[in-house]
This record gives structure tokens, sequence and C-alpha cells, in this order.
């Protein structure tokens, strides 16, 4: 049973890998967990201000469409196909490091146990074989493609999110001045 438990373990050691462990893990990996398409990069730059633009934007109305020129601008003429950059053989892990994880995750799993049984079932698991360190570096990737793809799609809710806000203001704006201009129409004849 507890060389079961083991198999298990090796085939699902990245189904709970998060990108953060992925920065821990390598820290060759963590600027490739993040989409570097253009459109991302530039928004990048600019998502710190987005806050404050959009509040500045009720003394100045302006900035709310320089906020909606940054949505229309990385997202509608810049290249903004999801891109990465190419994950060389020495940021997988090899499988001295897939059997350090596999012990970790090992012992967590039967901390319940005694000490000594703990000890003989970890010396019971033996190596990792050439297919399991394979299927282990397609977990990895397949979990670093993954949080490309979210961290893209971040991103773009994030900047689309605060141009509507944006949008919602200048329209309101706009509402605000047609009625005191036809408030002040009625109020003059």
């Amino acid at each position: 049973m507890p060389i079961k438990n083991t198999t298990y373990k090796m085939e699902n050691i990245f189904d709970t890998f998060e990108v953060n462990e992925t920065k821990e893990y390598n820290s060759s990996l963590s600027h490739k967990c993040y989409c570097q398409c253009q459109s991302c990069n530039i928004s990048k730059k600019y998502i710190k201000f987005i806050p404050k633009l959009f509040i500045v934007g009720f003394l100045l109305p302006i900035s709310w469409l320089f906020l909606i020129y940054l949505y229309i601008w990385p997202y509608m003429y810049v290249n903004s196909e999801i891109d990465h950059e190419a994950i060389d053989l020495e940021d997988l892990p090899t499988a001295f490091e897939i059997h350090q994880m596999l012990d970790e995750q090992y012992i967590d799993v039967t901390s319940e146990n005694t000490m000594h049984s703990i000890e003989t079932e970890r010396n019971r698991k033996g190596s990792i074989s050439g297919s399991n360190l394979a299927l282990c570096r397609e977990k990895l990737i397949t979990k670093v493609s993954e949080s490309i793809v979210n961290s893209h799609y971040e991103i773009r809710r994030s900047i689309i999110a605060w141009a509507l806000r944006s949008l919602l203001g200048v329209v309101s704006y706009i509402i605000i001045i047609i009625f005191l201009v036809l408030t002040l129409k009625k109020s003059t004849k």
C-alpha cells in the first residue's frame, strides 16, 4: 500500500504546484511564469498608476480618457498574443529534486504514522524512473504554461475593468454636463 501511495504522489506531484512554489523551487523559472507579450509588457509599466489616474479623473476627466487609451492601444494595436521565454532543460527539475519534493510530500501525507514506519516506507520508494521524470517535467511545464496564460488574462481583466470604470465616469460627466446645460437654459427662459 505505501508503494502505491508513492506512485500516486509521483504522478500528481505538480497538481498542487503553484507559481509561488515554482519561484521558490527555481529562480530561473520565476520570470518565465508570466506573459511577456508586448501588450502585457506595456500594461505592466502603467498598472500601478491606473487606480491613481482613475481617482484623479474626478478632478481632471482627461485622465479617464487616458485610461481608456491605455486599454485600446496595447490590446488593439500592439501584438497581444501570449508570449513567453523558452524553458531550458536546465530549468526543469532533476530526478534528485523531484525525489526531494516527494520526500517532503510523502512525510506530510504519513505524518500520523510513527517515525519508524516513515523511514521504512521512504527506504522502499527507490529511485524515480525516466518515464516518471518525464511525467513530472511535463506537469511542471503544464503548470508554467497555465500560469503564463492566467497572468496574461489577469492583466487584461484588470485593464478592462479600469477602462470600463473610466468610460462610465466619462459618460456620467457628459450626462451631468447635459443636465446642467438644460437646466441653465430652462432657468434663463
